[in-house]
């Protein structure tokens, strides 16, 4: 979503699809349709914040699609929004000394994968060979100097993790579940984090209790804290699959 052109198809036009194509065969029985926000998960292992709130809005408005079919037909859908687990530890409030600034998610303008990839890509080519260079390509892609105030404490640690990993060629990596990063955009993006004000425990899944809601037809058949293995099957029952 974050680097997505005007216009590209993006998860509502799939899912506004789907609606029109399966609803359009009037089967008798109904039917039943799975939709996933996949990339919020995918950014939450290198603890990409920007990215992962821009792919949870998209998540967002195609939900709504489902609720104003919810509308038109309520006592025959069934809707339900749920996570198969939390990833990263995401926690809102990094520390007592920053506040929140939630406008600086709009600055990013590459997911951390994409400018990690973008940057290995220019250190194979050697055009980052300043740090003058490399700070305005961080400064473009993510806000910071810009349009987010970097102190020179900020900045040297930066300037550091830049002598070390492009000046003295480490190939050391940030490594998660689908990606590997560059230190350089690692540090640049955590640095991010705590600019807007959240804070991350783990690169992988946790045992973080997720939210489920429902509404419409027989949603009061799923209890307040269940376990997850217990939602197919409700479903099951609702829909009267043995």
């Amino acid at each position: 979503m974050i680097e997505r052109e005007p216009g590209k198809l993006g998860l509502e036009f799939m899912v506004q699809a789907g609606i029109e194509k399966l609803y359009k065969k009037k089967n008798k029985k109904g039917f039943f349709m799975m939709i996933e926000g996949a990339s919020i998960d995918h950014a939450s292992h290198p603890r990409d914040i920007a990215t992962t709130i821009k792919e949870t809005i998209e998540f967002d408005r195609s939900v709504r699609l489902a609720y104003e079919f919810y509308k038109k037909h309520p006592d025959e859908t069934l809707i339900i929004v749920t996570a198969d687990h939390e990833t990263g530890g995401l926690t809102i409030g990094e520390t007592t000394t920053h506040p929140f600034n939630w406008e600086y998610v709009n600055y990013q303008k590459m997911s951390k994968e994409s400018l990690s990839k973008l940057f290995q890509k220019m250190r194979e080519t050697g055009e980052i060979d300043t740090w003058e260079k490399t700070k305005k390509i961080l400064a473009e892609n993510t806000g910071l100097w810009d349009k987010i105030p970097v102190n020179a404490g900020e900045e040297a640690q930066l300037m550091q993790c830049y002598y070390e990993t492009i000046v003295k060629k480490s190939s050391k990596q940030e490594i998660t579940l689908y990606a590997k990063s560059e230190p350089l955009v690692a540090d640049a993006i955590a640095l991010l984090n705590k600019k807007i004000g959240v804070g991350w425990t783990s690169f992988s899944h946790t045992g973080g209790f997720v939210p489920f809601y429902a509404i419409g037809c027989q949603a009061r058949q799923f209890g307040a804290l269940n376990d997850n293995i217990e939602i197919p099957n409700t479903i099951r029952k609702i829909m009267k699959i043995k």
